[in-house]
Formats: structure tokens, C-alpha cells, sequence
């Protein structure tokens, strides 16, 4: 055995000899590029030394890319007492409800995560001491001649309609940029313009889940008269796309704008662009009615889980929906109303299919004389159905009015184009 190691080591030696032989052999400049690479390789060792072991470990925890940039609510780390890390900020939002002269905005909105929060602040995110709180700057300008009740909302829209996170005037908020009024609460008066900030609590569970989401930010509509106490509510929501990192704001840059259909709208389900037209402008006018068909979008459907069991009928296949936007111009005699009926026709008459209803999006739901209004009309097909039809005509009509059909039961007709 000793012989055995003794030759092993003499075996060593004898290479490492020859090794040794042949890199005198290398070049003067092979030499110093090794040379600068053991430096480097030196240097990029000390930075690593000098680095926090811990920061590894922490970035396997955050969800989001954490954004450059000054906190600009100093409230959240004075009142919850926790450790509050910068996830984004939206400078430019642009997010606007224009209510017949009632204007809501969100301008400028900022994300943080808190963490080690204290137990108050702790009870309203679940009991998890960490969690994110996203603080708007919003404005209200009352252009009108009327003095208008209206209760401020500003909710974030995940899964569905009635999944969502909505605003607060006064949680995490300095004093001097909380909402208030002179007198009666919610009452903006005529001319009157008022700037204050809103937050938005949202779970840990929550925010991760906008990942896998396509969310939304919405202004809630809902003016009266503040004199009038039977003047009913104007103005339906406005609905926006909701960014809330700086990886998701680059993926979704450049893409196609979906129609506003409540596929869209309340994340019903997600969809695909496959073709598009959406400067169509065709119009007919029947008795002062004049309908326009603007655009239509075609896209491949899938719908979310929490809305599965609206597709059924569907019996699990790919999904197409054909989206046509259309604006309604009433210069009639006759109250009409929303949503309009429709259907589109495939090949001829080959076969018709009803539009959906449930997915439509519609403003308002009567139109008297002289209202305008607007309807995205969605059609659902399977897909290997949508493969094989190649023209279609959308029908419109006839026209529900005050006391059954109007407009002498009159249909319209428009040639829709397709890939």
C-alpha cells in the first residue's frame, strides 16, 4: 500500500511538471490575459464580500422589481410603523371621468410595500404584518351650474367585478391632502375644484395575484343633484388598464388597446387580438335613428376561472369573440333602448348567432330624442367554427322603444370585414 502511494505521489509531480513545461511554452500575451482575468475574477470577489449576504435572500421574496425614488406620502411609514419599500410610481396615470361637466381624476399614483408593520395597521391587511398600500393623487372639478353629491371611488378590479380593492379618503393620509368639505359631506359645489389623495390596502395574496391578472383601475360614476333630492344617479364607471411595476408596464407597452367589452372590462376572461378593423365608419339612419359601426375586434378567449362556469355551453372548447363597437345617435321621435339587439351572420345566412348580452358593454340604457350612446356588442363562437366561416353581416334591430318595438320594427344592415 505504501508503495502504491508512494508511486501515486511521484505519478503527481511528474505532471504537474510537465504542466508546467508546457505553459512556459504559452505566449507573453496569453500570460497577461490570464493574468487580467485572475484579476478580475479577484475583484469580482471582493464585491461580493462587501455585499449584504442577506440580499440574495431577500430578492427571492419580492414579487416586483423594486423602483428608484423618493416615498412622496410620508404617512404610511408614520402611522403603520413598518419598513416601506418602493415598488412603483405612475407619474403620468392620465386617468379621467368626465361626467357631463363633473370631472374625476387620478393624475399621479405611487406603490409601496410595508413590511413589519405594527398591530393596528396589521388588522386591516388580514392580520399579516406585511402587505402594500398604493397612494392616488386625484383631483374633482365641478364644471357644472349644479351643486353635485357624488361619493369618491377609485377601486382596483382583479379577478371580477366583485373581486377588487377600493380607495380610501383618509387612511395613511397627512392631514392637509385628505378629502373635506365646507358643509354637507359630498357635496361639490358649482365651480368648485378640490386636489386630495386617496390609498388602496392590498393584501400580500392580492398584489402577487395581479400577475396573473389583467386588472383594472375603475372611477366609480353615481352624480345627483344636491338640490334635487329625486334626481336619480348619472354616469356609469370608467374603466382603465391598471400598471402596478415596471416589468409589467414594459410588456404591456405597444400592444393592440382591447375593446371595452366586459371580457375587458370585468376580467371575465383574457383575450388574444387575432384582427382588427377600426375605422370602419359605416352608418345607417332609419326614421332620425342613426347607427355607426366604428370598428370590430376579433381575439381568441379564455376565460378566467372564477368565470368558467359562464361558458359551459361551450363545452370546454377554444373560444372567438367578435367585439363590434358601435356609436347610436337618436334624433328620432322615439325613446330607444340599450343594449341593442343583434346577431351576425355567417356565409350568407349559413348560420346566425345571437349577440351574447351578458358580455356587452352598453351607455346608457335609454336613449330619448336627441341622446347619443354607444354598445360594444360581443359574438361568441368556437374557434373551429370561426376557421371556416369567411363573410360576415351583422344585423341590428329591431329597436326596443317605450311600448314595444319601434321604428316599425325596421332592421339595419352592415357588411363586417374579416381576416
Amino acid at each position: 500500500m505504501k508503495r502504491y502511494n508512494i508511486f501515486v505521489i511521484s505519478l503527481f509531480f511528474s505532471l504537474a511538471i510537465v504542466l508546467a513545461a508546457c505553459g512556459g511554452e504559452d505566449s507573453k500575451a496569453d500570460k497577461e490575459e490570464d493574468e487580467d482575468v485572475v484579476e478580475a475574477e479577484e475583484d469580482d470577489q471582493d464585491e461580493l464580500k462587501d455585499e449584504p449576504e442577506e440580499e440574495d435572500e431577500e430578492d427571492e421574496d419580492k414579487p416586483e422589481e423594486v423602483e428608484e425614488g423618493e416615498i412622496f406620502n410620508p404617512a404610511i411609514a408614520e402611522e403603520t410603523e413598518g419598513d416601506v419599500e418602493l415598488i412603483y410610481t405612475n407619474d403620468d396615470a392620465g386617468y379621467e371621468h368626465d361626467i357631463d361637466g363633473f370631472v374625476i381624476k387620478a393624475d399621479e399614483y405611487q406603490i409601496v410595500k410595508v413590511t413589519d408593520m405594527n398591530e393596528t395597521a396589521s388588522a386591516r391587511f388580514d392580520g399579516e404584518q406585511d402587505g402594500y398600500i398604493m397612494t392616488t393623487k386625484a383631483s374633482i372639478d365641478n364644471t357644472t351650474d349644479t351643486p353635485l353629491h357624488y361619493s369618491v371611488y377609485m377601486n382596483v378590479q382583479m379577478e371580477d367585478a366583485y373581486d377588487y380593492a377600493t380607495s380610501n379618503p383618509q387612511d395613511y393620509i397627512p392631514e392637509e391632502h385628505q378629502l373635506t368639505w365646507d358643509d354637507e359631506v359630498g357635496v361639490y359645489d358649482a365651480g368648485e375644484k378640490v386636489d386630495f389623495w386617496l390609498t388602496t390596502r392590498m393584501t400580500t395574496e392580492e398584489f402577487e395575484k395581479l400577475d396573473t391578472l389583467e386588472p383594472k383601475f375603475i372611477i366609480e360614476g353615481g352624480i345627483t343633484d344636491a338640490n334635487d333630492e329625486d334626481d336619480g344617479y348619472h354616469g356609469d364607471e370608467a374603466i382603465f388598464d391598471f400598471t402596478y411595476s415596471g416589468d409589467q408596464a414594459k410588456e404591456t407597452e405597444g400592444k393592440a388597446e382591447l375593446y371595452a367589452d366586459k371580457l375587458t372590462t370585468d376580467n371575465i376572461g383574457t383575450k388574444e387580438l387575432i384582427f382588427e378593423e377600426t375605422d370602419i365608419g359605416a352608418s345607417e339612419d332609419l326614421d332620425g335613428l342613426e347607427v355607426t359601426v366604428e370598428g370590430v375586434q376579433y381575439a381568441e378567449v379564455v376565460p378566467n376561472e372564477s368565470s368558467e362556469a359562464r361558458f359551459e355551453n361551450f363545452d370546454g372548447d377554444d373560444l372567438v369573440a367578435v367585439t363590434v363597437h358601435l356609436t347610436i345617435d337618436n334624433q328620432s321621435d322615439e325613446l330607444i333602448h340599450n343594449p341593442l339587439t343583434g346577431w351576425l351572420v355567417a356565409n350568407d345566412g349559413e348560420t346566425k348567432i345571437q349577440a351574447s348580452g351578458m358580455i356587452d358593454n352598453y351607455s346608457p340604457r335609454e336613449m330619448e330624442a336627441g341622446d347619443t350612446g354607444e354598445h360594444y356588442m360581443v359574438f361568441l363562437m368556437k374557434e373551429k367554427y370561426y376557421d371556416i366561416y369567411e363573410t360576415f353581416e351583422l344585423e341590428v334591430g329591431p329597436f326596443l322603444g317605450e311600448e314595444g318595438y319601434a321604428l316599425k320594427e325596421r332592421k339595419m344592415n352592415f357588411d363586417i370585414p374579416s381576416e
